[in-house]
């Protein structure tokens, strides 16, 4: 028989998928080096999402704080790039 690692689409899968890992070693299907491979595997793709969602929630960011210049000038008016905003 073979072990059969679930779908890792999402952060949420991560849980799912170390579960099966554990289950495997647990009732023998798979050995302690295999389980290791297995959830070096999982944490490469754990890695993936975090970089992933890290940069999606950059983009948000820096598409709000362009999308209101306004808000980013200090006191002289001056944004955080040295440029004057006239609205």
């Amino acid at each position: 028989m073979k072990f059969v690692l679930p779908p890792i689409e999402s952060a949420a899968d991560i849980a799912a998928a170390m579960k099966a890992v554990t289950s495997a070693l647990a009732g023998g299907l798979i050995t302690p080096g295999e389980a290791a491979a297995i959830a070096a595997v999982v944490d490469t793709f754990v890695r993936a999402i975090e970089t992933s969602d890290f940069e999606r929630r950059l983009q948000l960011v820096e598409a709000d704080h362009f999308n209101q210049p306004g808000e980013a000038a200090d006191m002289s008016g001056a944004g955080p790039n040295g440029y004057h905003h006239n609205p």
